[in-house]
Parts: C-alpha cells; sequence; structure tokens
C-alpha cells in the first residue's frame, strides 16, 4: 500500500509522543541457537544501479524529470518463484525518496511507476536481469477510469499512471503470472506541473502478463473497474476470479456512479486466458469485502472468504463493512455468495472472533480421504490487529485460529464452517508474512508489532521466525531475520526447501518525510529495502534429505534429472527416491508461491495419496478434480520420516493438467551449464533431449549471431570407461538441430553408455564460449544428466569441472575433478551419495590463477551418482557453493 486512507488524522498521529506509542522494546532478538532453529544467510542486494556498481541504495538520476531526482533499487514488495527455480520480483512504494516534506501534498507528483525484475542464482550467486518493460507498460496515457472529484481539478502526473504497486498477480497455467490492477497517482485537486497538490491513489483496470521465457511484458484485456487492492484466484476451468479493489483510495465518491461512492468495488469479473479478456459477472455476484480480502479455491470449486483483509480507505471504513465480519462463500456455477457464519462466533468459539486486518490467511495442506477425495480445507490465520469497527486496533495481536470448511456437493446448501483457536504467537506480529513449508509447516517472517498505516515511523520491528506445527497446533520460535522488514514484506519458498525474504517499504514517517524516529529500536524509515536474505527451515536439518531419482507420469517416459513433467488429472506417477520408498511419509504438489501484501489467492499444499510401493518407487495418484489442484505450476517434494520429524527433498517441476511450457522443456533437466556474467556470454542456453525413437534434439539459444560448432563425445560404453572418444561433429550450426543419434566419425559406433555434448561459439568479446551437457544412453533412448562440467567466468571461482561424466567401471578408474580460482579463498569439497558423505577433502587456501586438482579411489563405492560440492569461502566470510555430479558405473 502506500498513502493509504489513512485511519486517524495525521495531525492527531503527529501529536503523539514516542513514550506513548510504546517504543520501548528492542529491534527484534535473534532467537536462542538450538537443534531446532533456523538458520539466516547474510543480506545481498542488487549491485548495480543502471548497470553502474553501488553499494548505496539510491544515486542521483542523470537526466531527473518530474520530481523524480533519485534512481533506487527496488524492494521486493511483490514476489514470485517461478517454475524453472528464477525469482521474479517488483517494488512498491516507488519514489518516496524524492518526498522533500510531506508524502500527502507531495507523491502524486514524486511517486514512480514501480520497477521488476529476475533473479537468478547461478553457480550459488545471485544475478539480476530488467524485464521490458521494466514498469511494465501499463497506461501510457494515464488510466482512463481515474477521474478527479472536481471535473477539471485533477492532475494526471507523468510516469507514475501504471504503477505495479498495488496489483495481485497469479500464474496461469503455462507458467506466466497475471498481474492485475494496481495504481494510478495523481492530485485530486491540483495544479498541472505543480510539485505538491492533494495526492489521490487510483486503481488501475490494466491486466499485465509477464513471460518468463523471453523476461518480458504484455498487456492483456481491461476490466470493468479500476482494481487498487484486488485478490486474484485460479478457479478449476483456469478463468482467474478477482474480487474487490478501490477505485480511488482517498477520496471515493463517484459523481458519474454514486451508488459506488464510499466504497470497496462490488462487481467480480473474470478473466479467460483463452482469449485475453475480462467479463462482468452478474449482480448476483457482486459483493463488498476488504481490499485485498483473503480467498481461496476450495476442493468443490467454490471461492471462500476468510474474513480477513485490509481495511484501509477512505478513513479506513466501508459503509457495508459490518459484512466483513461474516465468513462466505462464492459458487461459480451459481454466480451467488452464501455467508457461512462470523468465524469464532459460530462452530467453535474463539477469544477475538470476526474480522481481522492486515491478517495472514494460510490453507494448509488438502489431504485425501479414504476413498481418495478431497472433502475438507482448514486455513489458518494469524496475527494482524482487530478491526472494524474502523479504525480498528491498532497493537497487533499474538492471537491465532484455524477455520475448517467441510464441503458439499449440494448446489443449494452453504459448506459447514468451524472455528478452533490455536496457540498464540509468541509475539504480536501485524503484517506478519506466512510461507507454507513441504512438511505441512507454517513458518511466518517479519512485520511489526502494531499498524504502520496508523502512525508510520513508530513502528518496533519483529524480526524473529516462528513455525505453528500442525499436529500440535503450537508455534515456537525458530530462529530470526537480520533485517528488521515491516511494510510491504514478502517471503516465499524457494524450489530446494529454503525460504527467500525480501521487501520493507514503509509509508514516510507519521505521513511527512521519510526519517528514522529511534534508530536500533523502530522500523528503518530512510527509504525501501532491496536486499534479501535465505532462511534454512529446522526442518532441512533433521537428518539426510530424500533424493528425487526420478518421475514417470502414466503413459510418458521416464524423466531423470530436473526436467519437469506434466501429470493429468486421474492419472498417476511414479516417483523414484533413493533409498526405501517404505521412509518416505508423504509425497506432495505445493502450487509455485506468488505473493504480494501478504496475499497469495493460489497458494496451496496438495499430499497425493499413495497407492503403491515398490522399493525406491511410489505411485502416487493425481487428484481427478481440477478444483483440489487448478491447472498450472507446482513444486513435487517427497517428506521422509526421521526421529526428529519429516525432512523434505529438493523438488521438481510438475504442471498439473497442462503440458508443460515448450521453452521450458527445452532448458530445463539437460545439465545447462551457466555462468554468472550473463553479459559477457555466448549461450543464453544448451540443452539435448530425446527426439522419436533413436534421435537426439541438439539446442541452443545464443546472444548474438555466431555460428556454433557442436561435438557428441562418448565416456563409457555399458560399464567400459574409454578415453573421452569423439563420435559424431557438427561444424558451423546457426539453429537447433536433430541428430539421428549415428556416429559420423570414422570406425565409431554409439552404444549405450555416458556421453557429453560440447557446444562452442564465440562471445560478443570474440572470445570461445564453451558448455557442455551430459548424456545416458539406455536401450538406445538417451536421457538427460546432471551437471559434471561447469565454467564460471567471473567473482573468486572461475571453473570448476569433474574429469568426466562417469568413472569407475570395470577399470576402477578414479574421480577426479579440478577447479581454479581468480583470488586466493578457502576452498573446501565434499563428495556425497544420497545426502551422506563419502569423502571430505581438507580445507585449504588455494592460490589465485592455479588449477588445482584432487582425486579419490573408486574402490568399494556402491554404483549410482555421486555429488561432489565446492564451498569457496572468501575473505568477507561470504561462501560461494557450487555442485557437480558422475555416476559410478
Amino acid at each position: 500500500m502506500a498513502v493509504h486512507g489513512r485511519r486517524r488524522r495525521a495531525g492527531v498521529a503527529a501529536a503523539i509522543g514516542l513514550a506513548a506509542l510504546g517504543l520501548t522494546g528492542p529491534a527484534g532478538a535473534q532467537a536462542p541457537a538450538g537443534s531446532d532453529q533456523g538458520t539466516t544467510e547474510k543480506p545481498f542486494v542488487e549491485p548495480t544501479i543502471n548497470g553502474k556498481p553501488t553499494a548505496e541504495k539510491c544515486v542521483p538520476k542523470e537526466n531527473p524529470e518530474f520530481n523524480h531526482q533519485l534512481e533506487c533499487k527496488p524492494a521486493a514488495g511483490s514476489l514470485n518463484t517461478l517454475p524453472n527455480g528464477d525469482t521474479f520480483y517488483w517494488d512498491a512504494l516507488e519514489g518516496t525518496e524524492n518526498i522533500n516534506a510531506n508524502i500527502v501534498a507531495e507523491y502524486g507528483r514524486a511517486a514512480e511507476n514501480d520497477e521488476s525484475r529476475l533473479l537468478r542464482f547461478v553457480n550459488g550467486l545471485p544475478t539480476w536481469s530488467t524485464p521490458t518493460p521494466a514498469d511494465a507498460g501499463a497506461n501510457p496515457d494515464g488510466e482512463p477510469r481515474a477521474q478527479p472529484l472536481i471535473p477539471g481539478t485533477g492532475t494526471m502526473e507523468p510516469g507514475n499512471d501504471g504503477a505495479l504497486f498495488c496489483a495481485d498477480q497469479n500464474f496461469l497455467a503455462d507458467g506466466r503470472i497475471l498481474a492485475v490492477g494496481g495504481t494510478a497517482y495523481l492530485n485530486d485537486p491540483g495544479v498541472e506541473g505543480q510539485p505538491v497538490g492533494a495526492t489521490e491513489l487510483a486503481g488501475v483496470s490494466a491486466s499485465r502478463v509477464y513471460d518468463p521465457a523471453t523476461n518480458s511484458w504484455s498487456q492483456a484485456g481491461r476490466m470493468t473497474r479500476g482494481r487498487w487492492y484486488p485478490t486474484i484466484v485460479t478457479l478449476g476451468d483456469g478463468r482467474q476470479f478477482v474480487a474487490s479493489g478501490v477505485e480511488k483510495l482517498l477520496k471515493p465518491a463517484y459523481p458519474d456512479d454514486p451508488a459506488s461512492s464510499g466504497g470497496n468495488v462490488r462487481e467480480t469479473e473474470l478473466f479467460d486466458p483463452a482469449t485475453n479478456k475480462w467479463t462482468l459477472n452478474p449482480q448476483s455476484a457482486w459483493r463488498s469485502l476488504p481490499l485485498f480480502p483473503r480467498i481461496h479455491l476450495l476442493p468443490n470449486g467454490r471461492v471462500f472468504y476468510t474474513g480477513s483483509g485490509q481495511a484501509f480507505n477512505p478513513a479506513g471504513q466501508d459503509y457495508a463493512e459490518a459484512q466483513w465480519n461474516i465468513a462466505s462463500e462464492y459458487d461459480p456455477k451459481a454466480q451467488t455468495w452464501m455467508e457461512l457464519g462470523v468465524p469464532g462466533l459460530t462452530t467453535g468459539v474463539t477469544s477475538q472472533p470476526g474480522f481481522r486486518g492486515s491478517a495472514a490467511s494460510t490453507m494448509l495442506p488438502l489431504k485425501p480421504d479414504a476413498q481418495g477425495q478431497y472433502k475438507t480445507a482448514t486455513f489458518l490465520a494469524s496475527g494482524g490487529v482487530l478491526n472494524p469497527p474502523s479504525p480498528g486496533g491498532y497493537f497487533a495481536t499474538p492471537q491465532s485460529q484455524l477455520e475448517t470448511v467441510e464441503t458439499t456437493k449440494d448446489p443449494k446448501q452453504p459448506d459447514k464452517l468451524t472455528t478452533e483457536e490455536t496457540g498464540p504467537l509468541a509475539t504480536p506480529r501485524w503484517y506478519g508474512t506466512n510461507v507454507l513449508l513441504p512438511t505441512g509447516e507454517v513458518a511466518t517472517f517479519s512485520g511489526s508489532d502494531r499498524d504502520e498505516v496508523l502512525t508510520p515511523g513508530t513502528e518496533i520491528p519483529v524480526k524473529s521466525v516462528e513455525i505453528f506445527d500442525p499436529a500440535t497446533k503450537k508455534w515456537k520460535v525458530a530462529g530470526a531475520g537480520i533485517n528488521p522488514r515491516t511494510y510491504h514484506n514478502t517471503a516465499v519458498l524457494m524450489a530446494d526447501g529454503r525460504v527467500l525474504i525480501g521487501g520493507h517499504a514503509p509509508i514516510s514517517t507519521l505521513y511527512a518525510k521519510n526519517v528514522t524516529l529511534a534508530p536500533g529500536i523502530t522500523g528503518p524509515n530512510d527509504g525501501r529495502d532491496p536486499s534479501f536474505e535465505i532462511y534454512t527451515p529446522p526442518n532441512l536439518k533433521r537428518g539426510p534429505r530424500p533424493v528425487i531419482d526420478s518421475v514417470a507420469v502414466e503413459g510418458q517416459p521416464q524423466e531423470t534429472g530436473a526436467a519437469p513433467v506434466s501429470a493429468g488429472y486421474g492419472k498417476t506417477m511414479d516417483v523414484f527416491v533413493a533409498g526405501n520408498g517404505d521412509d518416505i511419509a508423504s509425497v506432495v504438489l505445493i502450487r509455485f508461491p506468488s505473493l504480494t501484501h501478504l496475499v497469495d489467492g493460489d497458494q496451496r499444499s496438495v499430499e497425493l495419496r499413495v497407492v503403491k510401493r515398490e522399493g525406491g518407487k511410489l505411485t502416487v495418484a493425481m487428484p481427478d478434480d481440477p478444483n483440489v489442484l487448478p491447472a498450472g505450476p507446482y513444486m513435487l517434494f517427497v517428506n521422509a520420516k526421521t526421529p526428529n520429524g519429516l525432512v523434505p527433498s529438493t523438488s521438481r517441476t510438475v504442471f498439473a493438467g497442462t503440458p508443460v511450457p515448450a521453452t521450458l522443456a527445452a532448458s530445463a533437466g539437460t545439465g545447462v551449464s551457466e555462468v554468472a556474467c550473463a553479459s559477457k556470454v555466448g549461450f543464453q542456453r544448451v540443452a539435448a533431449r530425446q527426439r522419436g525413437k533413436r534421435g537426439l534434439r541438439v539446442s541452443f539459444r545464443r546472444v548474438r549471431d555466431t555460428k556454433v560448432d557442436v561435438d557428441v563425445f562418448q565416456h563409457s560404453s555399458g560399464r567400459r570407461i574409454v578415453k573421452e572418444r569423439l563420435i559424431a561433429r557438427f561444424r558451423g550450426k546457426s539453429k537447433s538441430f536433430t541428430w539421428n543419434g549415428k556416429a559420423n566419425r570414422r570406425g565409431r559406433r554409439t552404444t549405450d553408455g555416458i556421453y557429453s555434448v560440447r557446444y562452442t561459439t564465440k562471445t560478443p568479446s570474440g572470445t570461445k564460449e564453451v558448455r557442455r551437457v551430459a548424456l545416458r544412453r539406455v536401450d538406445g533412448r538417451w536421457r538427460a544428466r546432471p551437471d559434471f562440467y561447469r565454467r564460471v567466468t567471473c567473482d573468486v571461482l572461475t571453473a570448476f569441472k569433474l574429469e568426466r561424466p562417469a568413472f569407475g567401471g570395470k577399470q576402477r578408474t578414479p574421480l577426479r575433478l579440478s577447479y581454479r580460482l581468480a583470488t586466493g579463498a578457502r576452498v573446501g569439497v565434499v563428495v556425497t551419495k544420497r545426502g551422506r558423505v563419502v569423502k571430505r577433502f581438507k580445507t585449504t587456501t588455494s592460490k589465485p590463477r592455479r588449477t588445482i586438482r584432487l582425486g579419490m579411489s573408486s574402490r568399494g563405492l556402491r554404483r549410482g551418482d555421486y555429488k561432489v560440492k565446492i564451498t569457496v569461502r572468501r575473505a568477507s566470510g561470504r561462501a560461494l557453493t557450487s555442485t557437480l555430479t558422475a555416476r559410478k558405473l
């Protein structure tokens, strides 16, 4: 949010002293150490502004305009984990650093459209790139629905008419992101060209689509209404349902539509990805809801409103806000709403019933019953402040409760709602961000001790991390974040089971300018925080993590490596794990997260029914109803049993009910060897995949139009290791091609074994760029293998590779590896199999610009994949890690 409707007058807020505001506690203490504690890595941040390295958050603009004097790094006010494991985010409250005296008077002109970023982790290093266009490109001619209260007195300011700020977003089935609504800034009233006026935030009617394949935005259809703070939910048929939002935040009076004045948008609409258009629902589908209402899709296809949201306009109230206390559900088939009662006052009375503001709402894992059906959904609501009536509470509550919905198939009957109070949070928390973990636990991050919108800058940050255990129904402190993150903080689950924490974009202090009132006590208010932290939950430390070796979906070939798979409704899926499948407690699919303002309307985890266990193979059943698992991208995790609790694997990407996008299928799971300095390389990606019965599709994407040489090498024939043997060569290729799998070098032939494909081209600077991917040929068919070769062209580690993708065999060929550093650093190398350490090389301080070679005997080692992990620790203490894989034959 931005200069949201202040639920108390700024003059009152400014008169309140720090002592009266209760500013007496610490800014957030580190949690005590212990085996049940998570750990947080040091913050990291985008290193450049406009391509120029700087450690500063903001620098003066070279060509300032529209009262935009500073250029700043964006903060992650909205955060998404993409199906390829990358991270995509955009800013919140961009331009507050340009406020000189008072945000209420200046922000209509000083605000800017928010910038987006693509964050990738390459060889353990974070790298950034900017999408096209950076601000998603909405409303170049102004928001058509943003009309001033008095005609002729408003000004649409240039450069901030289509901000992504306060939009909601969801994944479409094909892995693209739909962003709906947002903010158009204006002065209402104001004088054209003047730096001050009466700031107004108008809802945007535009919707935009981000495509990860091209790292670019495009425009989709416009909604009937402009919406600031809407929520969208994917329905079982793939359409997007949008509810609530407001067309004008501070002065929601519309002379041309008096019935809509003084409240939020009642109309609901549907977006059809097939046509790229919106359709207005009939009046029976309209309802007054809070801003960013917490709504979720139930397994019977209805949309459940939990009784939580944001209450900000126009002074915290809507003339129908009493209705917000009532949990309700929308039936897309009948296009009507049904009321379920007040949470905490119907079945199951709690100490704090009814609506609460700024509370997190998390759907706990959906689980099948004995017949394999999903009928019950439970939602965890925690923290926030108690309201309405407006202006509502000020200090945060620690109260936490479960809302359980027993669904019905009867279209005339509402579902049954029950409520149960859980153990409280250890610390009262306003604006705490919940993350659902693969084990079914819920971790909450960041926030503050009071409602920051009332008196911004006076809040005390909460840095502790707490985890909710659904078995005990209690919260427990499990570590702490490092940077204080209050308003517009974010946190999302990563594909490896860790959590990425970001955000922090506060309103200017007491609605004046950015000032930190009590450094070290109150939240920092010197501008937005563009940094990130990575949190490792305790569940990753409970024992050896299970490993998903491969996945075979009914009717599809088995996929090894990290290649995404497509799984249809009602189908079965074979999940092959390293070791004994009896050790696996559950197999779950978690929707890739897409979070903003505590809201992820599609957040869900679905436990799959295990129908058969055979050794390391678990056969699981996909739900037959898309209302349980709406089409789109999911993370597949397996959870292993340990004496200390469940421990999850890293995930595989599964597209439920829809094919894997061609661009993602071509680049994932094929041993892609990426480098960190993207502007200096010749390839964007390389891949090799089975094509037809015997052929191999050899594909690549280049940075510029240069020729590519492709060489295919054989490394083993059966269990016999062979010296790197060239069996096929293709010169001067300008586009991808299919090889028939037959050797074209005299006296050579292809047999089952281990192979690699080498790609060679020139970088823009004219130097040679080499990439390799590994393959395994089994019964004449090609299968992708994990990386065995990686060349890093920047930072401290410049090269890291294994001698060959296979070792051992009949000749007991040893495993050999090499690495090279740009600067001196301490280096540790560990070899593991199925999470267990096989060999740990002595940590040494390696000198720069010297190739270091290590080796280990293959004697006594069992067949299978061995991971070689190198950790390079620089003088600053920050560590870089990279992992390669070789197969013992």
